[in-house]
């Protein structure tokens, strides 16, 4: 089931996110970064606001955009609002940040690096998309606001994960990773509570001993658990690095290890080249993290995901050590491009991330040139995943090129399902390792 949060950021398809780009004026990675921050920062924010009738009646009251044609979608991420969408969008904002909209403005900005004009002018578009998808929602499933909450609360480590560093605290989102679901966080103003739920002084003066010993006794147990979590993982540690001896001796595509609590996939193959490889382990915990480049530019990406691999592998100097019948062995999958179903050309929001994270780590390292590769499942006419694997491979050399590395891409080529190990009667899910684009180093 699609969380709200990814529900939202899958409006912003790559086509939106260039248009949204072009129209602040800033990069598609900074706008990609700030949408996800202010989208999960306003999501957990409605936590607080459960009993909000007036903002029920304003989310409800959309203007129906959602449901119209994808032009009126396009039209809305270009930055021209109507005048009603931008009026709610101003109520909703004002209903659920209040005086800390201006806090929220700068924070967005310096979090994400884009501009506080730019913030303030991103702010109501994506209200207006929120307000589309949330007012839809609400209306075809028939929600109060209070049971959109308890499934923004079902849906709280997803948004808390997105949240920009210090937005927890600084906003009052505590409910995101609380083990209650009551949506109250020390420190928070009094007027981000349910009307109903607050607590005057002389009241929360009465409870504070009360809470008190519960405090202690949470922490006890959360000690305990700690204790009891660092012993379990040693011994199972231990396991792994005997049953792992063997495969240690292997050629690895990444050039690194991965980190022990991270759930890693390996694919083996052979290519065109005449080479049988083993492909880049990919962490599949999507913990995010910043690549920083030799220049100090920082990247947005995932932990073990490509852009790891390929910067520490290039800092490690064993490019230059390695001959070209080495480097075939040695392949780098993409982890986060996807491309809309059947489409060729089409790749959504996030993906346009990745792209042009590996824009930026191939200007870094200017001297380096790469091939790519594409690949299909088994599921369809041969003939036509071959087709659609070549297409990709020959979209994503284009989106290099056009980016201006294009000298340093030596060749894409499509395999189709030729290397493809999942049977075509396998579920979707299971048969995604086989569907993927890589990337190798050529002298």
């Amino acid at each position: 089931m699609s969380h709200m949060l990814d529900s939202l950021l899958g409006q912003l398809n790559s086509e939106r996110l260039y248009s949204l780009s072009e129209y602040l004026g800033e990069s598609t990675e900074k706008v990609y970064s700030a949408s996800r921050g202010y989208f999960a920062t306003l999501l957990g924010s409605l936590l607080g606001k459960s009993n909000d009738l007036a903002l029920e009646s304003t989310l409800k009251q959309s203007s129906g955009f959602y449901k119209e044609t994808e032009s009126a979608e396009d039209r809305i991420f270009s930055g021209n609002l109507t005048e009603g969408e931008r009026g709610n969008a101003k109520k909703i904002i004002q209903s659920v940040f209040g005086e800390r909209l201006t806090v929220l403005q700068t924070r967005l900005a310096s979090a994400t690096g884009i501009s506080s004009e730019s913030s303030a002018k991103l702010m109501p578009i994506l209200t207006a998309a929120f307000n589309g998808y949330v007012g839809h929602k609400m209306r075809s499933e028939d929600l109060s606001l209070r049971d959109l909450t308890g499934k923004i609360y079902d849906e709280r480590n997803n948004i808390h994960s997105s949240l920009p560093t210090g937005f927890s605290s600084l906003f009052g989102l505590g409910a995101l990773t609380a083990v209650s679901g009551i949506p109250f966080h020390e420190g928070v103003n009094l007027h981000y509570l349910d009307e109903s739920k607050k607590i005057t002084p002389k009241q929360d003066e009465a409870k504070s001993k009360s809470r008190s010993w519960i405090g202690w006794l949470f922490l006890l147990i959360c000690l305990l658990l700690l204790a009891y979590f660092i012993r379990s993982c040693k011994t199972c540690n231990n396991n792994k690095s005997i049953a792992s001896m063997d495969d240690t001796t292997n050629a690895s595509m990444s050039g690194s290890s991965s980190s022990s609590s991270s759930t890693t996939t390996t694919t083996t193959t052979a290519t065109s080249d005449g080479a049988t490889i083993t492909a880049a382990p990919v962490s599949m915990s999507h913990d995010p993290i910043k690549v920083m480049l030799p220049s100090g530019k920082m990247l947005n990406a995932y932990k073990g995901g490509i852009e790891e691999q390929m910067v520490e592998f290039l800092k490690s100097g064993q490019l230059d050590k390695m001959s070209d019948e080495d480097l075939k062995k040695k392949w780098f999958n993409f982890d986060n491009i996807n491309y809309e179903f059947g489409s060729t050309n089409k790749i959504t929001a996030q993906s346009q991330v990745q792209v042009d994270n590996i824009v930026a780590i191939l200007k870094e390292f200017k001297n380096t040139k790469i091939k790519l590769g594409a690949y299909t499942d088994k599921k369809g006419d041969e003939a036509a995943n071959l087709a659609m694997s070549q297409a990709r491979a020959d979209d994503m050399k284009g989106r290099l090129e056009k980016a201006g590395v294009g000298s340093q891409v030596a060749a894409a080529e499509g395999y189709g399902e030729q290397f493809a190990t999942i049977d075509e009667s396998k579920s979707d899910d299971e048969r995604a390792a086989d569907r993927k684009i890589a990337l190798r180093f050529v002298k």
